[in-house]
């Protein structure tokens, strides 16, 4: 659970830096406002539209319900990025040079905040999960499904009129790289964490059971049969 909400907080920061820089929406959100100029509604029931879509898509390609993290990622994402900007504590430039900079550390951010609350393995957002689930379906790398699933996104968003910018295509073909270096840098760090402090938990409390499992038996075989439900209740106690 750490790595998943430390890893929604990054994204979150990464988000808020990309819209401080005002270089462009990512794809998604092109799309949104793309479908909210054309057919109405507004951005955020667009936004949730497209997430319940691509939550159904996932659950049809994988055959599985989505676990929790997909409604922790939901509901945390938003409620960090407004509370990270109403903080007011991220610049903004208003030099090109600085604001690319600013971009692409934001760009860099989601990637590597993607692959941390990813390696929790509590579940994915709607995009990660239908990433992973493409993934799963085309035997092809994280980062090529997700740079493909951007630019479609990207040329959709564009052909219904969403606003378009150099940030916008610099998201949709850096994004893939960044998830494909983060994704298995922290899956490695959090088996290792995992293995350390649970799985040596569990290997001890499995001794202690077959122990006391061994000294049962040993007490049944030397102690009558009208002590042994005495001796055992004791052993329990102790």
């Amino acid at each position: 659970m750490c790595f998943f909400m430390v890893g929604v907080f990054i994204i979150s920061v990464g988000s808020s830096l990309m819209i401080q820089a005002e270089l462009g929406l990512p794809p998604w959100d092109v799309l949104h406002m793309g479908l909210t100029g054309t057919y109405g509604l507004t951005f955020g029931i667009w936004s949730q539209i497209m997430g319940l879509l691509l939550i159904a898509l996932t659950m049809l390609i994988t055959r599985k319900r989505p676990g929790i993290g997909t409604v922790l990622n939901m509901f945390f994402l938003g409620f960090w990025i407004d509370r990270i900007m109403e903080w007011d504590i991220i610049p903004q430039f208003y030099s090109f040079p600085l604001s690319l900079v600013e971009f692409m550390l934001g760009v860099m951010l989601t990637g590597f905040g993607i692959g941390m609350y990813l390696a929790s393995g509590l579940g994915a957002g709607p995009r990660d999960g239908f990433t992973l689930a493409c993934v799963q379906l085309f035997r092809a790398r994280f980062g090529i499904v997700r740079t493909v699933t951007e630019l479609v996104v990207l040329g959709g968003g564009t052909l219904l009129g969403g606003p378009v910018f150099i940030g916008t295509v610099l998201f949709s073909l850096t994004i893939g790289f960044f998830c494909d270096r983060f994704i298995p840098f922290w899956k490695i760090r959090h088996d290792r964490i995992y293995d350390k402090f649970f799985a040596a938990k569990k290997v001890d409390s499995g001794y202690k059971r077959n122990k006391v499992l061994l000294q049962i038996r040993q007490i049944k075989m030397t102690c009558r049969w009208r002590w042994y439900p005495f001796v055992t209740s004791f052993l329990f106690v102790e």
